[in-house]
This record gives C-alpha cells, sequence and structure tokens, in this order.
C-alpha cells in the first residue's frame, strides 16, 4: 500500500479521499499549496518542503495532485525527483456515481496526464441591456445584437473535446446570454461536449422574469448554475423568486458588483510580463470562432478600436484546428504574455454605473 500526500486545493480533500479510497493507498498527508501555514496546525498537513524532504527519506512513497487541469504541479514534483506522482481528473467531481470504468482514469501518472482545462468562457451574445460604465468585454459600445454561430459553436465545442480530457468550469456569459433566444441550444449542447464540468450562465439578471418556464427547464435537466452580477439596480427579491418557482435552486448572487476595474493602456510601453503575471484575468480562458485566448481581448478590443480609431492589438489567440495542435500546445500558448498584453496595465478600481453617450475612452483607460 503506498503511503502518499494529497496536494492542491483544500476544498477538493474530502472529495479526493472518497475517489482514492478506492485504490490501493493510504493517505498520510495534505498539502495545499496556497495554504502553507496551515502545517503548523497539524501533523498531518504539510509543507511543500516537508512533503519533497518526507519523499526523499521514504517517509511517503507518492504525491497525489487533486487537480490534473493543473498539471504544472506535476511537472515541477517530477524536475524534483518525486516520479511517482499522479493526478485525479476533474471529470471525477462531476460524477455521482464512480464505477470500475470511470475508476480506470482516476488517477493518471505524470508521463500520461492528458491536457484538461480549468476555465472557459463563452459569449452567448456580444451586447448587453445593460450599459455597464467600463465593461470589459466593450458591450455597452456595441449597438446591434450580435450572436454566435451556433453550428460553428457545436463544431467548436466537439473539438474541445478532442483536445481536452475536461474543462472544469464553462462560463456563458457575454453581454447578456439571455438576450440569446437560442441559449436553451445553447446550454444542451455544451452539455453534451462536456457532461462532468462545471458549467456557469453568468447573467445581470434583469431578463429572468421574462424568461420562458422552457428555458429554466433545460437549464435545470443539464444542471447549470446561473451566476447573477448584484448590481444595485437588481430587484434580488423579484428574481429569486422566479428562479424557486421554476424550480432553479443552484445560483449564486456574485456580491461586490458596484466596483468595476479599467485596465487599457493605449500607449503600449508596459512590460507584457509584468502585465500579464499581474492580470487576475489572465486566466479566463476564451472561445469564439475556433481560436482560443487567454483573455477575451484579442476578440473584442476591435469594439474599442473602431470607436475609438485606435489601434490596440488584437494579437494573442490560437486556432484549435491548426496542424499538429493539441491540448498541451494550447495550453503552452495560453500560460504565455500575449501581444495584447501591452496594450494593458495594472487594474484601477472604480464604482460601478451606467455609461452615457458619449462615452469617453476614458472609462477603461488607466491614469485617466
Amino acid at each position: 500500500m503506498k503511503k502518499t500526500v494529497l496536494f492542491g486545493d483544500m476544498n477538493k480533500w474530502n472529495k479526493a479521499l472518497d475517489l482514492v479510497s478506492k485504490y490501493d493507498v493510504v493517505v498520510v498527508g495534505l498539502c495545499d499549496p496556497d495554504n502553507q501555514g496551515m502545517a503548523a496546525e497539524s501533523d498531518s498537513i504539510f509543507t511543500i518542503d516537508d512533503l519533497i524532504d518526507n519523499y526523499k527519506s521514504k517517509a511517503i512513497e507518492a504525491v497525489i495532485n487533486v487537480d490534473a487541469s493543473i498539471p504544472v504541479w506535476n511537472e515541477w514534483f517530477y524536475k524534483r525527483g518525486i516520479r511517482e506522482n499522479y493526478a485525479i481528473s476533474t471529470r471525477l467531481y462531476g460524477m455521482e456515481d464512480i464505477d470500475d470504468e470511470a475508476a480506470k482514469i482516476l488517477l493518471q501518472p505524470y508521463v500520461m496526464i492528458k491536457p484538461e482545462l480549468h476555465n472557459l468562457e463563452f459569449h452567448l451574445a456580444d451586447h448587453c441591456n445593460l450599459k455597464c460604465k467600463g465593461c470589459t468585454h466593450f458591450s455597452n459600445l456595441i449597438k446591434e445584437p450580435a450572436f454566435p454561430d451556433f453550428d460553428l459553436a457545436k463544431k467548436d465545442f466537439a473539438r474541445l473535446s478532442e483536445l481536452f480530457f475536461n474543462i472544469q468550469e464553462i462560463h456563458l456569459l457575454g453581454g447578456e446570454p439571455f438576450l440569446n433566444a437560442d441559449i436553451g441550444r445553447y446550454c444542451s449542447m455544451v452539455r453534451e461536449a462536456f457532461p462532468y464540468s462545471k458549467i456557469v450562465i453568468v447573467t445581470n439578471g434583469l431578463l429572468i422574469p421574462k424568461t420562458k418556464p422552457e428555458i429554466f427547464d433545460v437549464i435545470r435537466e443539464n444542471d447549470i448554475m446561473l451566476s447573477i452580477s448584484d448590481y444595485t439596480c437588481l430587484d434580488e427579491d423579484k428574481i429569486l423568486s422566479v428562479l424557486g418557482k421554476n424550480g432553479i435552486n443552484v445560483c449564486e448572487l456574485r456580491n461586490g458588483k458596484q466596483i468595476f476595474m479599467k485596465s487599457l493602456n493605449p500607449k503600449g510601453d508596459l512590460d507584457p510580463e509584468d502585465v500579464f503575471n499581474a492580470c487576475p484575468r489572465r486566466a479566463c480562458t476564451c472561445l469564439r470562432n475556433g481560436m482560443l485566448a487567454a483573455c477575451v481581448q484579442p476578440f473584442m478590443i476591435h469594439v474599442f478600436n473602431e470607436r475609438y480609431g485606435t489601434s490596440l492589438s488584437d494579437e494573442g489567440a490560437i486556432s484549435i484546428y491548426d496542424d499538429g495542435v493539441n491540448g498541451y500546445r494550447i495550453i503552452e500558448h495560453l500560460s504565455k504574455p500575449m501581444g495584447a498584453c501591452r496594450f494593458c496595465g495594472f487594474e484601477e478600481p472604480f464604482e460601478w454605473g451606467i455609461s452615457k453617450e458619449p462615452v469617453p475612452m476614458s472609462d477603461w483607460c488607466i491614469g485617466e
């Protein structure tokens, strides 16, 4: 029986312990790289240094990463001599029952870990019914309805299911996703492509009272969560009442949406690596027309450029159909600064509000 340490987000520890109980392993310790101070509270909680020392002394025999969508840690351990290191596919966290067939993919050795994406965003609409000042997706500047092509989206998600073993979280957003009359169709399509992903519709909630019951049926049947931006204009009680009457119990009110951030740097004179490393949106992988980028900027900056006559870069996307492309090449690409990063900066907060014409470009630009 191998003596192991579970490594990764402490919020996954309990579920991971249940999963690995199907294997001939003994978990002797836990380690969360983001909460190293907990090691002082218990002998069974390790720091990273403790983990490495115990492996070298053979007090432990293996490390299990609780999240295969973050394989960088497995590579980090491997380079430091920990060859017995494994990862749990995030697909397993979405399964209600782990049968023998599913158990075969539970623990993947480092050299066989299949690529997974941690997060993906997809626009169901570019435009919005709420014109937020400084919208990071520039939805308040889009005058005409703008929706994706369903057939292309279906093809793209099928391709992603070939490239990645799982996507931990998929966010359907915009703009305002409930402006898309085919929202139910998209929900079903995405769920079919990724049956074990956490799927979330990110909405301002204003259209929920007008949404048809059959749309709520699709959302409920496909186990999709609603994440509602809790702007000051939102009637929370009314929204929650409508959702309750339609059997939607899995939702969240995203508090703190009274603050927005401006981040554009039209001068393009900052170090893209510094900007990328400090950017809270660098892991907001966005899918659009067969392309992936680390954030939405390469896909939507044209809206800003067309409005203000600027030429901020849209460089940074990678095609999911290129010859020789695979999941790991895409992940490597997404982990590096984009050309577009030169035209971002370090975020400056401002109070949420509604934009009014003429909308000044200073709503997005730092230092203004």
